[in-house]
């Protein structure tokens, strides 16, 4: 049988309160990691489901365009672009410096 050793432990109390301290902190770590994981399974869940429902679309769009007739629409015939005629800022503001220069020469 062994013998037991005791070993003097100074201020007890404080130790005690580190140790529950400590504890404390670990517990609380494990409690944010289960929330993770629940968090986690949840989205790995939900983008599962979001694939099913896409490749679930893609076969219904597939029916419902195979349930329309098939007809030919009248090609359009192309347009001519509309030709604006466009004054860049910088004109715009060197046509406003003519006049206001205009005025100016007309007080002399």
């Amino acid at each position: 049988m062994t013998e037991a050793t005791y070993i003097g432990v100074k201020e007890p109390a404080l130790l005690r309160k580190t140790i529950l301290l400590s504890a404390r902190d670990v517990i609380s770590s494990l409690k944010n990691y289960e929330a993770y994981k629940d968090i986690s399974r949840e989205k790995t869940e939900t983008v599962f489901e979001l694939r099913r429902v896409g490749e679930e679309l893609v076969v219904l769009n597939r029916k419902l365009r195979q349930a329309f007739p098939k007809t030919k629409l009248p090609q359009k015939k192309a347009e001519k672009p509309l030709e604006k005629k466009t004054i860049s800022k910088l004109q715009d503001l060197e046509k406003a410096l003519d006049k206001i220069e205009g005025k100016l020469k007309g007080m002399k």
